[in-house]
Order: structure tokens, then C-alpha cells, then sequence
């Protein structure tokens, strides 16, 4: 049972007003998420294993109306917690198939999102420059 705890008129109505129009409200998805509670809990594991270095996929398979937007805000939100970077993007099959990556990774790369305020694509360069000792002395050649 979650212990809901009463918020102030200003934040209630940050929760009832997408929900009035039939979206979620993103900062408060994992509150709000009802018999999920094991799926999260088994995507927050899956985290803890990709941060120390592996990797890992999942693919869910939800009918319409099933509640998959609001899990995936719930698990968005888990994730920036744990200072992971984050896209949400909707793939049609139409438009843009699994096997048409240079389709799908445009998308992906252009609604990357982190920790507010932060430059999300220049935070990921530099992770990845530190990678390798003498990146100072390649990009003085480029730059």
C-alpha cells in the first residue's frame, strides 16, 4: 500500500490537470502508478546492472489503454533519479522500423533528456572523451 502524502493546492493541481486531459503527469507518474509495482522494481534492477557496465533490453508489449505511458514516465523518472540519460521516442512501424537504425537513432538522439538544465549531448561527448587519455590532443587537430 503506497502512503500518499497531502500535497498543497499548487502541486494537486500540477497532478490533476494532465489527467484531465488524458495525459500523465510525468513528475508525479510513480505516485500515482497502482499494481506496477514489480515491473518497476525489475527496470530499477536492470539499472543497477547497466550501471555497472553491461547492457541490457526490454521490449513491452501493452494493449491500447493498458497504461504504458504512464510506466514508462514512472520508469523516466526512476531513471533520471539515477542520473541515466533518457529518450522517449514513439516508433511507428511504418515509419521507422527496427531494422532502419539510421532512421531511429535521429530520433532517439534528438529527444534525449537528463537532469534539467544540463546540456545533455555535450555531458555525453565529454563521459565519452574521458575514454581516452589523449582526446585533448585529437580535438586540437579538428578544432
Amino acid at each position: 500500500m503506497k502512503n500518499f502524502e497531502v500535497k498543497k493546492a499548487f502541486e494537486a493541481q500540477q497532478i490533476l490537470e494532465p489527467l484531465r486531459q488524458g495525459t500523465v503527469p510525468k513528475k508525479y507518474a510513480s505516485e500515482l502508478m497502482i499494481g506496477r509495482d514489480f515491473w518497476l522494481s525489475a527496470l530499477t534492477e536492470d539499472m543497477v546492472f547497466v550501471a555497472s557496465g553491461a547492457s541490457k533490453i526490454r521490449f513491452l508489449s501493452v494493449p491500447y489503454g493498458g497504461g504504458k505511458s504512464h510506466f514508462l514516465s514512472a520508469v523516466e523518472q526512476v531513471a533520471k533519479e539515477r542520473q541515466f540519460l533518457v529518450a522517449n521516442v514513439e516508433l511507428h512501424s511504418r515509419e521507422a522500423p527496427l531494422d532502419r537504425f539510421e532512421i531511429i537513432f535521429p530520433k532517439i538522439m534528438r529527444n534525449l533528456a537528463g537532469i534539467s538544465g544540463v546540456n545533455v549531448l555535450e555531458t555525453v561527448f565529454n563521459e565519452w572523451l574521458k575514454l581516452f587519455p589523449n582526446s585533448k590532443t585529437i580535438l586540437s587537430h579538428y578544432c
